[in-house]
């Protein structure tokens, strides 16, 4: 197991599952093979120029599925390391994984039907696409630097909302017993949710970001870029219809973010970087526009904008984890935040024991800002400055603030942490600012926090793993098989090739099985060209070579949707043959 694998935190192992060998059908591994049959030849010129090294690096083979833990032990020689999940995991997590080097590889593989692209992650995406440039160590720190910074992002409510619709349609479209009507049902809900509200999250645009980079990325000059972004290395369409020049090629700058994507429909442009370098510049030149590098009025703005959790970090290094419902401002800097719902309180992102979710479960607010006549926060005062105050255990105090807050109640506890006065708790407490009441003594104890300015706001909890009560607990995601009632039979002859040995090849071996495919399966073209490695090579065979182009000829006449990739093939072949069998 790779460094980087063992050093995952502990919250990620329920998303990582087994790659599960045997569940590979023979048809997985055709579908495997041809992919890369086509792809290899043509991304070795068209590709950055690490793509071929970048493929042995990382325990990529061309004529099989890779094994995910031969993978993550090439990629451990490198710092890196590799993982199986099952499908879309939350965004999250990815970035999680890639913030530790790891990454996270979808351990299905994309149906025959749907080999020139699917939307979900599959082992084909995420092997062959966006392992082999990880080999170079400026992309590769570019996607760790990404997923650092994209895990502090601040998300929405839609954001989420989408990522539950774009995960249930995957698999709605990988699996064969889905019906149109439910797949045509979340694919209206998509285009619905695509549909901005006006507010568009960090994370949405840092999502943006990755699409026209990791995913969708070109190198070099926009006369002849080169293809680094995992989408078009594992699309076996738009990878080759990327460098036409009909395309259009756009100089990458920042302004990416506000270019969407749909990922059901080919791209209408694309994005050239000059260097990988140049990523990383311009990642690190959006993240001080973050609110978790800003924080202030313009982080709490997002926070609230978002309706999910957040994480608001004042100076004192106390956070409020939950969602802010409103704020309250003085001369554009925050006063008073109010959340509502589950809220916890951590110090150093640890939470403070007794002030979880569950204690502070239908909200909670705090004043920002100095105290009247002593022009500084609580959390900075002494003892003695805490006593001029009548803050003192037992007695009843008002404390004002310079930006209009007044708290009045009995001081219950103050509670120190680093030997400072963090927590004070009250009750009988009222707060108000000017003719708004903030919060009543029937509402119970008031919790008073300490901070004069908000030093960041980044999205989700503090700390996560108390948050959300993790134990850790595996989610029980398995492998999905291809094979189903419809393609038995088919998958018996493609193991029947695939076993055939050189030593036992004979012309009425092959023939019987050719009769059987054209018998049976007219229409199967991905066979034929299975059959085709295993005699390419032996001159016995030179007649049936020119059957089965034959053949593919006329199926790719038949076959509107496949007719590409499959002259696309044919082309390969032919090429490799004597010029007397075309």
């Amino acid at each position: 197991m790779s460094k980087a694998r063992k050093n995952l935190p502990k919250y990620l192992n329920k998303y990582i599952t087994k790659q599960d060998y045997s569940v590979y059908t023979a048809i997985d591994q055709a579908v495997w093979r041809y992919v890369m049959f086509i792809s290899v030849p043509f991304y070795k010129k068209h590709a950055h120029p690490i793509y071929l090294e970048g493929l042995e690096k990382t325990g990529i083979p061309v004529d099989h599925i890779p094994h995910i833990d031969t993978m993550d032990q090439k990629l451990d020689e490198f710092g890196w390391g590799a993982v199986a999940v099952k499908g879309f995991i939350p965004p999250t997590a990815f970035m999680d994984m890639l913030a530790n080097r790891v990454l996270a590889i979808g351990v299905d593989i994309r149906t025959a039907k749907h080999l020139m692209y699917t939307p979900a992650p599959d082992i084909i995406h995420e092997t062959a696409g966006h392992a082999p440039i990880i080999a170079d160590d400026d992309y590769a720190n570019y996607l760790c630097s990404y997923g650092e910074i994209s895990k502090k992002a601040i998300s929405s409510k839609s954001d989420e909302e989408t990522y539950e619709i774009i995960r249930k349609l995957s698999d709605l479209k990988e699996d064969p017993n889905a019906s149109n009507r439910e797949i045509a049902k979340y694919e209206s809900l998509l285009l619905e949710s695509n549909k901005t509200n006006g507010y568009i999250s960090e994370a949405a645009e840092l999502a943006r970001m990755n699409w026209w980079t990791a995913e969708y990325g070109m190198i070099g000059n926009l006369k002849n870029p080169k293809i680094y972004g995992a989408g078009l290395l594992s699309s076996v369409i738009e990878g080759f219809e990327s460098i036409n020049p009909k395309v259009k090629k756009i100089n990458y700058n920042l302004d990416c973010i506000n270019f969407n994507y749909d990922i059901t429909e080919q791209q209408p442009q694309l994005f050239v970087t000059d260097n990988f370098n140049t990523l990383t510049n311009l990642l690190n030149e959006y993240a001080k526009t973050m609110a978790y590098q800003t924080g202030g009025i313009s982080g709490i703005k997002k926070a609230k904008g978002s309706k999910t959790v957040t994480s608001t970090i004042l100076d004192s290094n106390l956070s409020v984890s939950g969602v802010l419902e409103n704020y309250h401002s003085d001369d554009d800097k925050p006063s008073y935040l109010q959340f509502n719902g589950p809220t916890q309180l951590c110090y150093n992102k640890k939470e403070i024991q007794g002030h979880s979710k569950e204690y502070h479960r239908e909200g909670f607010g705090c004043p920002i800002g100095t105290i009247k006549d002593i022009n500084k926060p609580l959390h900075q005062c002494n003892k003695l400055e805490l006593s001029s105050l009548n803050i003192i255990e037992g007695s009843k105090t008002t404390i004002q603030y310079n930006n209009g807050i007044e708290i009045s109640g009995n001081v219950k506890e103050i509670r120190y942490i680093d030997e400072r006065p963090l927590i004070i708790k009250l009750n009988k407490c009222t707060v108000k600012l000017q003719e708004h009441i903030l919060f009543e003594p029937e509402w119970g104890e008031y919790d008073l926090i300490s901070g004069e300015h908000i030093k960041s706001v980044s999205g989700g909890p503090a700390d996560y793993k108390k948050y959300y009560h993790d134990k850790n607990d595996s989610l029980n995601y398995k492998q999905s098989s291809t094979l189903s009632e419809e393609n038995i039979g088919l998958n018996k002859l493609f193991e029947k090739i695939q076993k055939i040995k050189s030593n036992s090849k004979n012309q009425s071996y092959i023939t019987e099985i050719l009769e059987k495919v054209n018998k049976h399966y007219p229409d199967e073209w991905l066979i034929l060209f299975e059959l085709f490695y295993v005699i390419q090579n032996d001159d016995q065979f030179l007649n049936i070579n020119n059957d089965i182009i034959n053949k593919l000829k006329s199926i790719a006449i038949r076959d509107k949707e496949h007719s590409v990739i499959i002259n696309r093939g044919i082309e390969i072949i032919s090429n490799s043959l004597p010029a007397s069998v075309t």
